[in-house]
């Protein structure tokens, strides 16, 4: 790992306490993370950040195939926590075009669901809750 990226890196292991840099409608921002809400920015992503299209959504790809978040979509209420793990996997299975290897070498870093696309949760490119927004963004302009 980088000197400068260990230097910004904490200890600790709450994942809800950190932040990672993602895809926004107008570049990238910074955003507090967890898979329920890597999903939610994924869904928003997918509909081009409009919200009211989100709940308007059918579920489907463009080539038909069912989405795996479809019953997530929302965010809210209870959620069987295996099944959203499974629901994360297949997303990157679909877009690896079914290539298991491929997903562990996946380089959209800034995807939503990103960290969460192995078994175990890739830790790489979380940082303190503790740093700026500024300070994080001005770290992934620098590398």
């Amino acid at each position: 790992m980088h000197a400068k990226h260990q230097a910004l890196k904490g200890k600790g292991n709450n994942l809800d306490g950190y932040k990672t840099i993602i895809r926004d409608r107008y570049g990238f921002s910074v955003a507090r993370m967890n898979r329920r809400k890597a999903i939610r920015y994924f869904c928003y992503e997918c509909v081009g950040w409009e919200t009211c299209e989100i709940e308007k959504c059918n579920g489907k790809h463009l080539d038909g195939s069912l989405c795996s978040f479809y019953s997530f979509r929302i965010g809210r209420g209870k959620q069987n926590v295996k099944k959203r793990d499974a629901a994360i996997k297949n997303q990157c299975r679909y877009c690896m075009r079914g290539n298991f290897i491929s997903i562990s070498r996946c380089t959209s870093r800034y995807c939503p669901i990103y960290p969460y696309r192995n078994h175990r949760t890739d830790r790489t490119y979380f940082y303190p809750a503790s740093l700026s927004d500024d300070e994080i963004l001005k770290f992934m302009l620098q590398n």
